[in-house]
């Protein structure tokens, strides 16, 4: 699996691959940076949702304003393999007000074997309402740059923050000195 995807699990799988640990102060950190890339538009509903993904310890969380995808990783996260897609706005607030020292994700199923809800322990215990599709299936979150194949492993390249912020300001610059001369 490249760099940029995110692994699908089956509805049998991810009754048995459920749940994940980490630091509060580091999965606010995350939420921080990520809720950034959510729109909450009342025209397209996945942009009210968040993909949190967590694949042989590297946790991805997932938003998206219909055009642009953001996507917030962190290395070396406890826990079983993980996917779920919940309601951005109210698992932020959620997260935002925790003060526990560390946040447990566990998936949970009802009586019939249907996951229903993520079961978030830190400050307390809580149930949040996974998102199912029209036929009954828990929604899934798009991955544009695994399904486009836009970008492989091998093609990613790794930017110095003070160099792009030289180039950024550079271009600033050059663009505020031609609209002098004109």
């Amino acid at each position: 699996m490249g760099r940029f995807s995110i692994k699908r699990f089956s509805n049998k799988e991810r009754r048995d691959l459920m749940k994940l640990e980490l630091n509060t102060a580091d999965f606010k950190e995350m939420m921080s940076k990520v809720i950034k890339g959510a729109s909450n538009s009342n025209d397209y509903e996945i942009t009210r949702l968040m993909a949190i993904s967590l694949d042989d310890g590297e946790l991805t969380l997932t938003t998206t304003d219909y055009e642009n995808y953001l996507y917030v990783r962190r290395d070396k996260v406890v826990g079983d393999n993980f996917y779920a897609v919940v309601s951005v706005d109210k698992f932020s607030k959620l997260i935002s007000k925790t003060t526990s020292e560390k946040i447990t994700l566990e998936l949970k199923q009802s009586d019939k074997g249907k996951l229903d809800y993520l079961e978030i322990h830190g400050n307390g215990v809580y149930k949040m309402e996974l998102p199912y599709d029209v036929d009954g299936e828990l929604v899934e979150f798009p991955d544009p740059i695994e399904e486009m194949g836009i970008l492989e492993e091998e093609s990613v390249a790794t930017i110095d923050l003070t160099t792009l912020h030289t180039v950024l300001s550079t271009v600033k610059i050059g663009r505020a000195s031609c609209r002098e001369r004109v």
